[in-house]
């Protein structure tokens, strides 16, 4: 067997785990996005003005659907998320919920609006989110004379070819809830007799 071989077989599992974890992003965004509609029809149908009082009574709603995923702080930021980005085609998909948590905290809709792109557009990890956040990068940006220098001239992300597999993060595996699938099952006989 050649090192070309070997290369390819993982270029070939990669790229299906990297797709596989794109489309988990996708559908655990678009599944928050509608629960945050939810709740906030279910806020309005109810009249819940108090977001904790109101956050507290669908949780306890909710309690026979037995999800960790839906507690008091996890739905206020789900109806958080609704609320700011009402429009589902205006969410990017290619951000996590993670960078979504980062972007919640921006109180600015121009700011939250500025981050969203750039970091859609340089393909930021969360912590360059938080780091260009940190540095006031949106406040820079208004107060310079050519905005499209400024934005060019920005520091590039250092993308070094990782060697490590994509990974689950901890929002996305609770998502998911592995713990409740059986290993035992017959695609798991399938796949492990060939």
């Amino acid at each position: 067997m050649t090192n070309r071989f070997v290369e390819d077989i993982d270029t070939v599992l990669r790229s299906a785990r990297m797709k596989a974890l794109q489309e988990i992003n996708s559908l655990m965004l678009t599944c928050i996005w509608e629960i945050g509609k939810q709740i906030s029809l279910e806020k309005k149908h109810q009249n819940l003005d108090n977001e904790c009082a109101a956050m507290e009574k669908i949780a306890l709603t909710l309690t026979p659907i037995q999800d960790l995923l839906l507690n008091p702080e996890n739905l206020r930021l789900y109806s958080r998320f609704y609320t700011l980005f009402p429009v589902f085609q205006r969410i990017s998909l290619t951000l996590s919920w993670a960078h979504y948590l980062v972007l919640l905290e921006i109180t600015d809709d121009l700011a939250r609006a500025f981050y969203l792109k750039q970091a859609e557009k340089e393909n930021w990890d969360v912590p360059t989110l938080e780091t260009r956040i940190n540095q006031s990068l949106f406040e820079k940006f208004v107060k310079s004379i050519d905005k499209a220098e400024f934005l060019q001239n920005l520091p590039k992300t250092n993308y070094a070819v990782i060697k490590a597999q994509p990974k689950l993060d901890t929002h996305q595996l609770a998502f998911l809830r592995f713990e409740d699938m059986s290993t035992d099952g017959p695609a798991h006989t399938q796949i492990s007799s060939t």
